[in-house]
């Protein structure tokens, strides 16, 4: 099973569709304005590293499927250097 079906198949026994999801990010403080306009959100919780290089982005967001869940994450991974958690 390809790594994408088997998150797909954890997210789908987790939740129950639709339902808020936590995403969680660490993006380097140059690229926090280009992850706002990808995730199309305007709530975050940001924490800026210690020495401010780096931002903590965390929000809940209503999501209708895994798939979106899974879109957000492909969506996201364009920002370099980003860190899910």
């Amino acid at each position: 099973m390809a790594s994408t079906e088997k998150l797909k198949e954890l997210l789908d026994n987790e939740y129950d569709w639709p339902s808020y999801y936590l995403f969680k990010f660490v993006v380097h403080s140059d690229h926090v304005d280009t992850f706002k306009v990808i995730v199309e959100h305007d709530n975050f919780m940001e924490r800026p590293s210690k020495n401010g290089k780096y931002v903590s982005l965390t929000f809940k967001k209503l999501m209708n499927s895994s798939e979106e869940v899974l879109l957000i994450y492909e969506k996201v991974s364009t920002v370099p250097g980003i860190i899910s958690l």
